[in-house]
């Protein structure tokens, strides 16, 4: 190896553990961001049963339930409940917070009649808020609609969740990577000389 091959090798690693150093500091000085989630039960209330003859009320009421989590689903990320959370939380309703917010919001079907709802970032204490609204408006659809659609929370209040970090990880990993693209430049760029 060269002198100046040697040089420009230090010279990568010199700037590799800089990079890295400048990343895990960044990651330190970054606010930590929390989220929290609920579970929500959708059910439907069967009809009053005739204790005299066999009714299918009840697979049909779970079918109808079934089948309206994904209209819930579709509800907590329209922008009427969520601009009505935003107003209803303090924030002003605008089509940024309303997009910013959306951002922010997760909804899994994680089984037939159960949705998980997350909120992390800016917004991580809008879940309760979001469920809410949501439990009111189903109350509106309800009384219009004769449907008796129930939705449960599995616990009263969303759990509370700190993102972990990495920093010394990510000051790591980025070190490593700028050592690795830059050393396939350099080897490259002498490859080339040595071939012209």
């Amino acid at each position: 190896m060269n002198k100046t091959k040697k040089y420009k090798w230090r010279n990568l690693i010199l700037l590799s553990i800089m990079i890295g150093i400048t990343i895990t500091i960044i990651s330190i000085a970054l606010p930590k961001t929390n989220s929290t989630f609920n579970t929500i039960y959708v059910d439907r209330k069967a009809e009053n049963k005739n204790p005299d003859y066999f009714t299918y009320e009840g697979i049909y009421s779970q079918q109808t339930a079934e089948r309206f989590t994904d209209t819930i689903k579709g509800l907590l990320t329209s922008d009427n409940l969520i601009g009505e959370t935003l107003e209803n939380s303090g924030i002003q309703n605008t089509k940024e917070n309303r997009k910013l917010f959306s951002k922010n919001l997760t909804i899994k079907k994680t089984g037939p009649q159960v949705l998980t709802v997350r909120t992390k970032g800016l917004y991580y204490k809008e879940t309760d808020a979001l469920i809410s609204e949501l439990e009111k408006y189903i109350d509106e659809i309800n009384t219009q609609t004769q449907k008796g659609i129930v939705i449960k929370t599995v616990s009263k209040e969303s759990v509370l969740e700190e993102n972990t970090r990495y920093p010394i990880l990510n000051g790591l990993v980025s070190t490593l990577i700028v050592i690795f693209i830059g050393g396939i430049i350099l080897e490259r760029k002498s490859l080339i000389k040595k071939l012209t």
